[in-house]
């Protein structure tokens, strides 16, 4: 028995006259676990429909609905341990806090997820918050936020300001929890974060690293060279004295340590060279100078490698040729080897920087780069300042900025099918969708880089051009050919996803943020100047090698309705997504959103924007040399006047 005929018999029984079959006529041969097997391929909506159709049935969910939902939970991913109740310690490494009530079933956790699941599509309800920004009796939070970190499964955000400072948040309420003064942490300060570490950047070309107080200490000893400095010392004195006053108007009970949401220094890793971009997913951090890379394994506070002559390809890279697809047209053996000219070798400059456990991603202008990450001996990496770990970056993959179409399958939301569900924050559209073989082209567009993101599962990445286009590359590891060569750009095509958001005539791209869902879905975040996006991609299966898939991913996108006003667009300086929300700073005082004519008339010319294409000779497209095409759209940077964080909240109703 399997999926299709358990729908025939909810059908039948749905909609016959005839006395339904009991559950124990159908099953008597089957052993319990495959019964629940079975039930478990069932969508989540569909077994409390099943229960309801005879008595049967009910009196069989009745006995049995634990073990029916636990098998569910973990076949669809929202769990992987088989325990009798949900285990709240597995689950809160997960899943925030808020969805974990005392409690908690099987059969809670599976419609949770489902309709968080569903809100992200814009098919369940979501709602859009400000949260305050106000600290009780100590003055006020920076009313110009630059950039956020969230730790939904602890509870709390980080922010940075444009007139210095960092603030620890309650992710819920806004609460004060914790803070760094103006004084102490620059204007524009750049924060990474994660599983407890936070980082920023002094102007001496430093990274502070400070350690939250409540997570449990590891063996590391952070090297001599990279211990806290007394300028980190003194100002964390002055953070907990803040933070216990504070905390003391809202309760009398603040002898308890450590306090929730407060970070004490840990380290103070200096790179031999000014560095700019950086990236930090535990427990390495990145930072990359105009030609080096450097890798900071930040428990100990020491350099465990640094790639250099990152702006060139090297010759180093070639790889023998291999074919590319048994289905799919390939170049022939001598174009295939033939030497690609590039509008320019060089990156210029890098300007976002991502990293997974065994690779490097840069994006530079002209192009994104992948490097592969030495196996540097953990047990014995060097002191916080030396290159001895030092070797040439080895490129595995390289893609230009320049391409008409960068991909086999192409994207894009359909003019006038948006939709808006009800409750629902967000508007999603049917998808257009094309498919084009790889043929070799002369004109060039030519575009840049803004952004790169690895996927979390380290096998694919995320690229955003400025002219509002999306390019998700998929299983990327396979590719094994010299990223000078023609091969290499056939391969590259045929694994490449251009997801097109609207016209480069009328806006351009802002930021990119790329998270997972629990099923191993994509989550990707865009901003642009006319939206902020949700780009939903199923799981991409790993094709067996020297194979391409044969079915085009089936997409989902959405728009958050609210945010529309393009000169607040224009002024977003960060885009963060979490297990259950979408946050960025939004000039809230910039917004007219109240304003029937202005919100229509974005609503219009978003729409319009969807039906406009790249197409030679057009206001701001300007040809070159008669034949490249220049993406140049007038759209000025807003600075904002204002902007705190907005949020958008996909949990369900019920469990807020």
């Amino acid at each position: 028995m399997d999926r299709k005929l358990l729908f025939s018999l909810c059908n039948a029984d749905l909609g016959s006259n005839a006395p339904p079959l009991s559950v124990t006529t159908m099953f008597d041969s089957l052993p319990f676990e495959i019964i629940l097997q079975i039930l478990a391929y069932l969508p989540v909506s569909s077994l409390s429909s099943l229960s309801s159709i005879s008595h049967s049935w009910n009196d069989f969910f009745a006995k049995n609905e634990t073990a029916i939902y636990r098998e569910s939970a973990l076949l669809h991913g929202f769990a992987d341990q088989r325990t009798t109740e949900p285990d709240h310690a597995s689950l809160s490494k997960r899943y925030s806090n808020r969805v974990l009530n005392p409690g908690f079933t099987w059969k809670k956790l599976c419609e949770t997820r489902v309709k968080v699941r569903n809100a992200w599509s814009g098919c369940a309800a979501s709602t859009v918050i400000s949260l305050p920004t106000q600290m009780p009796n100590a003055g006020a939070f920076p009313t110009k936020v630059h950039r956020i970190k969230v730790d939904e499964q602890r509870g709390f955000l980080m922010i940075t300001s444009q007139e210095g400072g960092l603030f620890v948040m309650d992710v819920d309420t806004g609460t004060f929890l914790f803070a760094l003064s103006q004084g102490y942490v620059h204007e524009y300060a750049h924060i990474e974060y994660s599983e407890g570490y936070m980082i920023f950047d002094r102007l001496d070309n430093s990274r502070e690293v400070w350690r939250l107080q409540d997570i449990e200490a590891t063996d590391a000893l952070v090297d001599e060279e990279s211990q806290p400095d007394q300028f980190q010392i003194e100002e964390f004195e002055m953070g907990m004295h803040l933070a216990r006053y504070v905390q003391l108007t809202r309760s009398s009970d603040v002898a308890q340590l450590p306090l929730r949401g407060c970070f004490e220094p840990y380290a103070l890793l200096t790179a031999p060279e000014v560095t700019r971009c950086s990236r930090f997913v535990y427990p390495t951090l990145l930072a990359a100078s105009l030609d080096r890379v450097y890798l900071w394994d930040v428990p100990t506070g020491r350099v465990m490698e640094v790639l250099e002559g990152l702006d060139v390809l090297s010759t180093d890279t070639a790889l023998p040729l291999e074919p590319v697809s048994n289905s799919l047209p390939t170049p022939d053996a001598d174009e295939a080897e033939e030497y690609v000219s590039p509008p320019t070798e060089s990156l210029e400059a890098i300007v976002y920087v991502d990293h997974s456990v065994n690779h490097v991603f840069l994006a530079g202008r002209h192009a994104v780069r992948v490097f592969d990450k030495a196996r540097v001996d953990s047990e014995h990496p060097s002191s916080s300042s030396s290159n001895s770990n030092a070797h040439q970056g080895r490129v595995v993959l390289n893609l230009w900025s320049t391409h008409l179409r960068a991909g086999r399958w192409s994207y894009s939301p359909r003019y006038g099918s948006g939709v808006q569900e009800e409750g629902s924050a967000l508007v999603h559209y049917e998808v257009d969708f094309s498919e084009r073989q790889w043929v070799r082209r002369s004109r060039r567009l030519i575009d840049e880089f803004i952004a790169v993101h690895v996927s979390p599962c380290g096998l694919h990445f995320a690229a955003l051009l400025s002219g509002c286009r999306l390019l998700l590359v998929s299983n990327f590891k396979r590719m094994n050919r010299n990223p000078r060569t023609r091969a290499h750009e056939v391969e590259l095509y045929n694994t490449t996803l251009d997801i097109r958001l609207g016209s480069p005539r009328s806006a351009r791209s802002i930021y990119l943020a790329y998270e997972a869902g629990d099923a191993g879905e994509g989550r990707i975040g865009v901003v642009t100047s006319s939206a902020v996006f949700v780009v939903i991609v199923p799981p991409l299966p790993v094709p067996e090698a020297a194979t391409l898939p044969v079915a085009p991913p089936k997409i989902r996108i959405a728009r958050v309705k609210e945010f529309m006003n393009p000169s607040s667009l224009s002024s977003v300086s960060c885009l963060m997504l979490s297990d259950t929300g979408l946050f960025l700073n939004w000039d809230g005082g910039n917004n007219d959103s109240e304003d029937e004519d202005a919100s229509r008339d974005w609503e219009e010319a978003f729409e319009e924007s969807l039906r406009d294409s790249v197409v030679p000779g057009e206001d701001n497209l300007n040809h070159t040399d008669g034949e490249d095409i220049v993406i140049s759209p007038d759209i000025p940077d807003q600075p904002a006047d204002a902007s705190i964080v907005h949020a958008v909240n996909f949990l369900p109703l019920e469990a807020r």
